[in-house]
């Protein structure tokens, strides 16, 4: 069989954490394959060998002229941020069949631009809480609860008045 896959991520805010990969299947004579069909989906850290990050299979999938479109990550097994920190490679079976290969290499969708600036925020944030590794430093009420070492608070209130200091030199005279 030969795969001719394409890949489309959803917008990273407000929405599911799935991603719909459609793509159209021929058989190995050249003819589309057509019907319900069910289809298995991996995902792994390799182009080869290693054992998949991710596995959904999803049955009775129709296919329209080879063509078809599915949702992964809809399932119990949901898709999760970590899985995309590095390279990815998906793989399909079809049926009780073999993977098709070669696995196919992941990349960016266009949403996955737009979370490269939490790399480098840029502008105003909104987080609920600040933390450096474990220790929390700003609480979910915005004070800072960190090390107070060299940070600098609110003026105090004016101290007594000190003592008068010596005389100084005379002016010079007036006209």
């Amino acid at each position: 069989m030969v795969a001719i896959v394409g890949l489309v991520a959803a917008p990273a805010w407000a929405i599911d954490d799935v991603m719909v990969q459609e793509g159209v299947i021929y058989n190995a004579d050249g003819t589309a394959i057509d019907g319900e069909h069910d289809i298995t989906i991996r995902y792994y850290e390799g182009a080869q060998g290693g054992n998949p990050v991710h596995e959904e299979t999803i049955a009775d999938l129709e296919f329209v002229d080879g063509f078809y479109a599915v949702e992964i990550g809809g399932g119990d097994d949901a898709l999760t941020a970590a899985m995309f920190l590095g390279n990815l490679f998906m793989s399909i079976a079809v049926d009780d069949g073999d993977e098709l290969s070669p696995r196919i290499k992941m990349g960016k969708s266009p949403a996955a631009f737009v979370a490269n600036l939490a790399h480098d925020v840029v502008g105003d944030i909104h987080p609920a809480t600040v933390s450096i590794g474990d220790t929390e430093v700003i609480n979910a009420q915005g004070q800072w609860v960190g090390d107070p070492t060299n940070l600098r608070g609110a003026r105090g209130e004016q101290g007594a008045r000190g003592a008068a200091g010596p005389a100084g030199p005379a002016g010079a005279a007036g006209a």
